[in-house]
């Protein structure tokens, strides 16, 4: 996430599988020295940067945020973590930028790397609330939300083409 207020985060990692465990490693950019880290992988969560959890055997959500308090801001993404995977090289080629964040009337979207995709919106409650399906490689779109409650939403890009997907939250105030 990009502002103007000076907020610069990009939230990424990488992860590995050895022994029955997973490890997580933060590899994200343009966070500050006083950054706070929030993980949850399935039911597992932890607040340390680089964390080590139990593998899921059948798979699990893999989300992380990183908070920013000196601007008040966040960046986070969210995937499904396959146990017989381990990395998220196939993940990095799907991007996407979700700006502004927090927002009022609109959000922003710039995709990577897709030529088709269904974006779904979903509340915090796990309801969807808008679905769209873009072609012929758009790669932006702007998505009216002045009509959702105030909340935090979930958006999830589906590359149609590769099945990868990529997911991240936006808070609507």
């Amino acid at each position: 996430m990009t502002d103007s207020t000076g907020c610069n985060l990009d939230v990424d990692f990488t992860m590995t599988i050895d022994s029955g465990y997973v490890y997580f490693y933060n590899t994200s950019t343009g966070e500050p020295a006083d950054a706070n880290y929030d993980w949850w992988y399935g039911s597992q969560n932890s607040t340390l940067e680089n964390p080590m959890f139990v593998l899921e055997d059948s798979g699990a959500w893999v989300c992380f945020t990183v908070y920013d308090s000196i601007w008040s801001c966040y960046d986070s993404t969210c995937f499904w973590a396959d146990p017989a995977s381990a990395s998220v090289d196939d993940l990095e080629e799907l991007r996407f930028e979700l700006y502004p964040n927090p927002a009022s009337s609109e959000v922003n979207i710039s995709l990577s790397n897709v030529s088709a995709a269904t974006i779904s919106i979903f509340d915090a409650s796990g309801r969807l609330v808008r679905e769209l399906n873009t072609i012929n490689n758009s790669k932006k779109l702007t998505i009216e939300v002045s009509e959702f409650e105030k909340g935090i939403y979930i958006i999830n890009v589906l590359d149609v083409q590769t099945s990868s997907y990529i997911t991240k939250r936006f808070v609507k105030l």
